[in-house]
């Protein structure tokens, strides 16, 4: 399991913008502060005001801004947004293609983790990135 490019960027975004005290950002700002590609960083930035995270603003100072609180947002709802639900194993999603249905001895185990990884990324919000309130994760 590894987190793509996209999802980095997209909370590498997200954390320029939670700095930015509310002052709309453009995609150029965004993609060098964030070392993104600017084709990138607009289609990852429009993906994420879709989502409601990010709200855009047109014209000579427009640019993108936190749609709501850094406090409100989730590294969960920011890697959702760009790369699709968080699934650590496809029998987690649809168990119809796995031929171990109803005997799995790992099943349990899937379920468990899966439960925690996303109760992980869900715990951790942009707010104590930027306060740097999290030094460590911890999963119990």
């Amino acid at each position: 399991m590894r987190l793509t490019k996209k999802g980095d960027y997209a909370l590498r975004a997200v954390i320029q913008l939670a700095s930015a005290d509310g002052v709309p950002k453009s995609i150029s700002h965004l993609s060098k502060v964030g070392a993104i590609p600017r084709n990138f960083a607009a289609k990852i930035l429009k993906e994420l005001a879709n989502a409601g995270i990010l709200k855009s603003y047109a014209g000579k100072n427009g640019g993108y801004r936190l749609a709501k609180s850094a406090e409100e947002i989730s590294f969960r709802e920011i890697i959702e947004a760009v790369e699709g639900p968080i699934i650590i194993n496809r029998c987690i999603e649809d168990s119809s293609d796995c031929s171990r249905v109803g005997f799995c001895r790992m099943y349990d185990a899937w379920m468990t983790t899966q439960r925690k990884v996303v109760d992980l990324l869900d715990g951790v919000r942009i707010s104590e990135i930027i306060d740097k309130k999290i030094d460590t994760f911890s999963v119990g």
